[in-house]
């Protein structure tokens, strides 16, 4: 008979990439250093080393490391010395994919093992006695603990290894020290300097921040190995203020700024716009463009040329400034298209209608004008999320539109993240959306619009880790973005990580105390963890209920915080049944979490049939875990067409 956690035991050392690992040492060694796990990392990676290839779940690690069930918080422990063992293994192996994460079932090591036990660990050229903690380790505690505290309320582990150095580069990491080192550049909004004379119209704000806009999707093409640009949502947060250098380097992580000033000069539009080094406020490059009002093409045209110029002088290689030029388009078109953007910007329902008609105006006036054609599809998917249109025409009219992009220029990459949100959302066709969305950051790796997107595919395939990767980057690129922040938190959620996912929510919270995302995901996550105290806390302050309701449900106030839960979800599920049209896939949340689960299903099927986006997300939420081995669960999955890895989990 197996002794306990026998099947979890090497009989010698194992080799991947580049490593050897040691199970009697607890070593990681490579050439060059000798690294000790630790005893429980060491101990996680022995069993699932002896287990390579395929699933070693939560309980099975748990006795493994603790075999003699001295330990109580067995999933927060094993969660810090899975972490520890990855950070561990980023900072060493050749490659940082090595473990994969089940959500709530266990661990799987991916890696190729290049040696059966018993192979020879190699012998390092200078063995260190006392060897310090992993660099991703130094690098959270140390390099930046001061100058970026504020910065880490933003931006996850992640985006802090792009931090800039004082010269506006990201620092290269010791494990990769040949790899080029990457300039991180802002675009902020330009300001209004108004009009020279009274007879003179100020310059439209639409032409100011769409003229950002354009310079952030240009530069963001031009040379993305070697120039990373922030996305226009973090940038627009310095719109009409006074701001330094030193907080717009902290806040963004940029090591260089382009700004500017626009200005009505009679019939004419003067653009004035300078390349400025954060460190020092040293100001590079400064140039002044003026064209007629009629000519907004052009100037902008004209500006990222010498835009371009500048950065090839200074940032990339080659003729960036041939690259940045764009095909000639009609003044009344591109006037349309920068107006439509602008309101699109403005993220809700009117914004979304009026940059339709703006985009249909260009079209009109230019109907070969791609981008335009982009932007119309991306208006048409989220209007499917407003009350504006049917949710099966404004997806279908959404896809339409991205093929008329593509058809017209197919290495547009806003239409493939057009394209990709379409059949994502309205076909639950995960697999061609994570195509459409690759094609996308292919051609613009400075998309943080496609990263923060696709990571929502990623975790419909289940493919949860890959999520949070895809999420991060979109945070290094867009770190003020309260949308990135808290989705970064959900899919920390979705892949199990629950006391990360905790502390990034509470981040978003700490800037935005009533974003009701990162509340809930704050709420989900010290569920999970068993801190029922945290949850309903959050929950309290978040619902607020009023003395009726409170004399109506007195246990929403039971000192008992398991107690108080319960009672908020039987009035949530109450009052989402008073609606007139109550939606189902909150209702079938409602009865999952009560133990409802035939009434849990009838409400799923429900949202199936109705078309539901968000019915994809539900074999990795864990609120409906109490439903996953029942054969409907898997039935339902299988008729949305979910990837295998996703339907896998249910089991």
């Amino acid at each position: 008979m197996d002794t306990p956690g026998s099947s979890c035991r090497l009989d010698g050392p194992v080799r991947f990439a580049g490593l050897v690992f040691d199970p009697r040492t607890g070593e990681l060694s490579s050439t060059e250093e000798v690294v000790r796990l630790g005893e429980k990392p060491a101990a996680a990676l022995e069993a699932l080393l002896a287990n390579a290839g395929t699933v070693v779940d939560r309980p099975k690690l748990c006795q493994h490391l603790w075999p003699d069930g001295t330990v109580v918080d067995y999933d927060n422990n094993l969660n810090a010395a899975i972490k520890k063992l990855r950070d561990t293994l980023e900072a060493h192996a050749d490659t940082s994919k090595l473990i994969e994460t089940l959500p709530r079932r266990g661990y799987r090591f991916v890696g190729a093992l290049s040696a059966k036990p018993g192979a020879t660990a190699p012998q390092p050229s200078q063995p260190s006695q006392e060897p310090g903690p992993p660099w991703p380790g130094l690098l959270r505690t140390s390099a930046f603990a001061i100058p970026m505290l504020l910065l880490l309320a933003f931006l996850g582990i992640a985006s802090m290894r792009l931090r800039s150095d004082a010269a506006g580069f990201a620092t290269p990491t010791p494990t990769s020290p040949a790899r080029e080192r990457r300039a991180r550049l802002a675009v902020l909004p330009f300001a209004d300097l108004g009009a020279s004379d009274a007879e003179a119209d100020s310059p439209p704000a639409w032409l100011r921040d769409g003229l950002a806009e354009e310079l952030i999707t240009l530069i963001g093409r031009l040379e993305p190995s070697r120039l990373g640009v922030i996305a226009r949502h973090s940038s627009m947060q310095f719109r009409d203020r006074a701001v330094s250098m030193a907080e717009v380097s902290e806040q963004l992580a940029v090591g260089w700024v382009i700004e500017g000033t626009v200005a009505a000069i009679g019939t004419r539009v003067r653009v004035t716009v300078r390349l400025v080094r954060t460190d020092d406020e040293t100001v590079v490059w400064a140039d002044r463009f003026e064209e007629s009002r009629a000519e907004t093409e052009t100037l902008v045209r004209r500006v990222a040329a010498g835009v371009g110029r500048a950065l090839a002088d200074r940032l990339v290689a080659g003729d960036a400034a041939a690259r940045l030029r764009g095909a000639t388009l009609s003044g009344e078109a591109y006037e349309a298209f920068l107006i439509g953007r602008a309101a699109w910007h403005r993220f809700d329902a009117d914004g979304y209608r009026e940059a339709r008609e703006s985009f249909e105006r260009a079209l009109v006036a230019d109907p070969d004008f791609a981008p335009a054609h982009a932007a119309l599809a991306d208006t048409h998917n989220l209007l499917a999320f407003t009350d504006t249109l049917p949710r099966a025409d404004a997806f279908a009219a959404a896809e339409r539109a991205a093929r008329e992009a593509l058809a017209r220029d197919p290495n547009l990459a806003l239409g493939h993240n057009a394209l990709a949100f379409a059949r994502l959302y309205g076909s639950w066709d995960v697999g061609g959306a994570l195509s459409h969305f690759a094609r996308a950051i292919e051609l613009d790796p400075n998309f943080a619009m496609a990263h923060h997107w696709r990571a929502g595919a990623l975790a419909a395939a289940g493919r949860t880790a890959e999520a949070v990767e895809a999420a991060r980057t979109a945070l290094s690129l867009d770190p003020l973005s309260l949308s990135v922040i808290s989705d970064l938190g959900w899919y920390l959620i979705y892949d199990g990580r629950f006391e990360e996912a905790a502390a990034q929510c509470l981040r978003t919270l700490e800037a935005s105390p009533r974003y009701n995302w990162a509340a809930y995901c704050q709420i989900e996550a010290s569920r999970q963890l068993g801190d029922l105290a945290t949850a309903i806390s959050v929950l309290r302050d978040q619902r607020q209920p009023g003395p009726e309701i409170r004399a109506a449900h007195p246990d929403l106030d039971a000192p008992d915080p398991a107690v108080a839960l319960a009672a908020f979800d039987r009035l949530t599920l109450q009052q989402q049944r008073a609606r007139p049209q109550p939606n189902p896939l909150d209702l079938a949340e409602s009865f999952a979490r009560i133990g409802d689960r035939d009434a849990a299903f009838e409400s799923l099927e429900r949202a199936f049939a109705s078309r539901d986006p968000w019915i994809l997300f539900v074999p990795v939420q864990p609120f409906f875990d109490s439903l996953h081995g029942d054969p409907r669960m898997l039935d339902l999955a299988k008729r949305i067409g979910l990837p295998t890895e996703a339907i896998r989990a249910l089991e």
